[in-house]
């Protein structure tokens, strides 16, 4: 699979429409659906992924592979907690892709090595959902990305004034919310 350049990271606490959303989202898009709270939540992704299919974008869904997998979602998405589950879920969903949130070189490393198929490295830059938390940087991401034959996609902070930063870095694209829902 050729991967979007660009990745909708859902919240349920902005109230957004999300099945409206995913008819407006630019066609070089993927969607890592994050509704883990949400009563709905199957049922959302079950449309959703039919919604997805139907224009051709990528669905990822975060932290269960087995609703993934049910759904027919071209993937699942890990917290980077989550990372040393990566071979079983190969072994028990191989029609699965699998990305994985990371936060430092080790993450990216035990990423690479636990079989991810591309790697969500965050933060970036400062993000107003994680106010005053610590965030990577520009060149250190971009030496992250550099350091792995994965695709590694910039999250956190991202705005239409950093994405050519993004991309000369060397980064595969990018996810974001509120990018997509401004």
């Amino acid at each position: 699979m050729k991967f979007p350049t660009a990745f909708y990271f859902t919240d349920e606490t902005r109230g957004s429409d999300l099945l409206q959303q995913s008819h407006i989202l630019p066609q070089d898009t993927g969607i890592i659906y994050r509704h883990y709270n949400f009563a709905g939540r199957i049922s959302l992704a079950a449309r959703l992924s039919k919604s997805c299919r139907k224009r051709q974008i990528p669905l990822f869904v975060a932290k269960t592979p087995g609703l993934a997998a049910a759904i027919d979602a071209a993937g699942c998405h890990l917290p980077e907690n989550f990372i040393p589950m990566i071979p079983a879920i190969r072994r028990r969903f191989p029609q699965l892709y699998v990305s994985a949130a990371c936060h430092s070189e080790i993450a990216v490393k035990a990423a690479v090595q636990a079989g991810a198929d591309l790697i969500f490295l965050s933060s970036i830059f400062p993000t107003k959902s994680h106010p005053g938390e610590k965030y990577l940087g520009l060149l250190t991401g971009a030496r992250l990305a550099r350091s792995t034959v994965l695709p590694v996609f910039a999250l956190g902070g991202i705005s239409p004034q950093r994405l050519n930063a993004i991309s000369a870095a060397g980064f595969a694209g990018f996810g974001a919310i509120r990018y997509f829902e401004s």
